[in-house]
Order: structure tokens, then sequence, then C-alpha cells
């Protein structure tokens, strides 16, 4: 068993591997009533292609996000969402590129709801009838994001920055790829990435650590499979896509996106990619942050109709700032933006100011049971130990930030994305 801890907030982190082959995270927190169980497989979006055994296999895409769907219907008829929320937990599960989750929150039946959850994940019922009507139900789920300027925006920028890598596919798929899949596709998957040896369990609340191993234990199989499952992925050019692509669709105010593409993101070992992630949270945050004077000089000039949203986020192998926002003009936007952008100068006291800002809202993830096992759940799957971002956000430099304007937030890596009002 590995322990990891910080003393500055008083965290420690038990994460343990069974013969199976199953990794487990838990974090104890004394005196919380509040317990979140996660159990999930290195599965999402982007693995629509992967090799078992020197044998490469291609299936739809959308069918990681099909197949959390159907997980969740039982051979009894039953639906486990159902029987879990009778329990008195709060339950969900998601699709992210990378990973798909299923998970509660409780303060009653914690033991009862973790069996369920476990017997339901590891128990799948397909059949011919029970995926034809899922594939309708998705259908329309997907018609619903065609018609959302926002998810639009959104997935267009992805396109727009990159050409060949799948995280520019909706995780839904499309309506002509998801009626592709069937019940044999669907166990096939099952079958290879639900597999104990490639799935992982965080667990978080007031929790007996080794007890909670042998709980856990009980639920799962002795062994995992011998198969080794390997990403396959086509080479995603280093450049941009595509710079601009602008849609018209059913808006009152023009939406804007813009993005970055980190093309050295896999260059970077586990700490480089911390202090690189601070350090970006950092530069957008003095660039059109809200106290930055762009953000002033487009607030006062009505030019910003919304909240600006700022996300960095990256996996393993790619990664992207994105900056949404409505905006009357997008263009005089895209002006004020870039000129802001080639004459920025990174200045010590706002580095130190937002960094502490950054430093203590991080520390504060800590007292929310349900985004803590979120946080850590995410980072491990990408190789990265939560609690080393408490030493990200002490220890990045004035000199790191400058790196991310050098190497991350310049024109030749930014793709922009622009919904615009339909003419009647």
């Amino acid at each position: 068993m590995r322990v990891i801890e910080n003393s500055e907030i008083g965290e420690k982190v038990y994460i343990h591997k069974y013969s199976s082959g199953l990794e487990i995270i838990i974090i104890p927190k004394k005196g919380f009533k509040q317990k979140s169980v996660m159990f999930g497989t290195k599965f999402g979006s982007i693995n629509n292609r992967f090799v078992i055994n020197d044998q490469r296999i291609d299936v739809p895409d959308g069918i990681a996000h099909f197949l959390e769907h159907k997980v969740f219907e039982q051979e009894n008829g039953e639906d486990a969402l159902m029987t879990l929320s009778s329990l008195g937990a709060n339950v969900n599960a998601y699709t992210t590129s990378n990973h798909t989750v299923y998970f509660f929150d409780t303060i009653d039946n914690y033991e009862e709801c973790t069996k369920v959850l476990f017997d339901f994940v590891q128990h799948p019922y397909f059949t011919d009838e029970n995926v034809a009507k899922e594939q309708g139900i998705i259908g329309q789920e997907l018609q619903m994001y065609d018609d959302d300027p926002s998810f639009q925006l959104y997935i267009t920028l992805l396109q727009n920055m990159y050409e060949t890598h799948p995280i520019r596919i909706d995780t839904g798929g499309t309506i002509e790829s998801i009626a592709k899949i069937n019940k044999e596709l669907l166990y096939k998957c099952y079958n290879t990435f639900y597999d104990v040896s490639n799935m992982l369990v965080c667990v978080c609340g007031d929790v007996d650590v080794e007890k909670t191993i042998k709980f856990i234990e009980s639920l799962v199989p002795k062994r995992g499979s011998k198969d080794k499952v390997k990403e396959f992925f086509p080479v995603e050019p280093k450049k941009i896509y595509k710079q601009k692509s602008v849609k018209y669709m059913d808006v009152n105010t023009p939406l804007l996106a813009i993005g970055f593409k980190d093309y050295n993101v896999g260059m970077r070992n586990e700490k480089e990619r911390i202090i690189f992630d601070v350090a970006t949270q950092i530069a957008m945050d003095m660039l059109i942050g809200k106290s930055s004077e762009l953000y002033q000089r487009i607030y006062t000039s009505n030019l910003l109709s919304s909240s600006l949203d700022l996300s960095y986020m990256y996996e393993k192998d790619y990664g992207h700032i994105i900056i949404e926002c409505s905006t009357i003009n997008p263009d005089k936007f895209m002006q004020e933006f870039e000129k802001e952008l080639a004459n920025f100068e990174v200045k010590e006291d706002e580095f130190e100011r937002i960094r502490k800002t950054l430093h203590g809202s991080f520390i504060l993830e800590f007292n929310n049971i349900s985004r803590m096992s979120t946080m850590f759940f995410a980072d491990y799957i990408k190789g990265v130990n939560s609690l080393a971002y408490m030493d990200g956000y002490k220890f990045v430099t004035i000199e790191d930030v400058k790196k991310v304007f050098d190497e991350l937030l310049k024109k030749e890596n930014m793709a922009i994305s622009v919904i615009c009002k339909k003419e009647n």
C-alpha cells in the first residue's frame, strides 16, 4: 500500500493494488457524515480504436457513453439508479474522453449502496431490444445537442484545434455511429475495458482504511484478465487544423470560443504537468481574468455580454485552453484580445496575488467530499497525484508563467469558433 500525504492541510491518501490488478484510492475524512464511492474504468470516448493481443479493433464513436447508459439496466428489469436512490444515495455516472465512472454520495446505507454499485457494474445485461431502445433515447439526446448553440460552439472549437485525435469527436458519437452499435459490440467493449485490472475505485469519507480494502476485495474477482489492452491513436499534427469557423444558429447574442492547442503536453513528466497547469491558470487570470486590464476594457466597452469561462485541461497526450463568452461583436473582441496577447507583460505583483488566491481556492476543495473524489479519480487516471498540486501552487514561479505565454499562448496555436445569430 502506498501512502501520500500533505502536512500543510493534514490530508493523507492511501493507494492499494489488489492481486486482480484493481486499484483503490482511499481518502479518510474523519468527522464527515457524507461518503462517496466511485467505481470506474479507463474507457472513454477517445478509445474507439485499440489493440488486444496484436489485433486492432475499431468500434463506433460514442460506444463508451452508450455502454455507460446500458450498464444501469439489470436482467431482472430493475434500474440500478432507482435502487440506489431508494436507499438514500445520490447516484449518477458520466463518460469523459478517457474514463467512465459510476458513483454515489450518501450519508446512510454506505455498505449496502456499495454492494449494489459493484453488483450492477459487474453484471451487464444487453439484448437486441434494449440496445435498440437506447439508440432511440441517445439519438434524441444527440439531436438536442445538434440544436444547442453552446455545445456546437465547444465541439466546433475542438474540431478546429484537432485534425485526427478522437477528442474532436462528440462523447455521444453521432446518430449514424450509434446505429452501428449492437449487443455483441457492447459485450466486446465491456469484457475488454470493464475487467477489474483496468478499473479504479475511489472511496472518500469517514472510513477505516484496512476495513475498506477488505470490504472492496470481497466485492470483486480475485483475478483480472491476462489480455493487455493497448491504446491506438492516429498521429496528431502539432499545428491547429483550422483557424476559424462561423456557424449561424438561434442565438440572441453571438457566442465566441478561443482555443489554444498544447502540443507539448506529452513531453512533460508529472511534476512538469502540474507546474504547467498551475502556471496556465495564473496566466489566463492575468491575461483576461476579472481583475485584468483586458477584462475591464472589454467590459466597459460593452463587448462582454456574459461571464467569461476560462479552462485548461490536459491528459497524457493532448491539452488545450478554452475561453468562452458571448459578445455583441466577436471581431472587435478578438482585435482587443489579440492586441493584449501580443503586448502582454507578466507582472510580479499580479502573479503573486493570483497565485495566493488560486492556492486558497484549491485548499477549499478538500472540504467537499464529492469534488475530492472526482478530482483524485480523474487525476489518477492521467497519472497525476492530486496532493502534488499543493506544492504546485506553492512553488510555481513567474518564469513558469512566462513559459506559458512563450510556449502555449501564441497566435499560431489559436483556433476560434463563433456562433452568430441566424437571419430570418
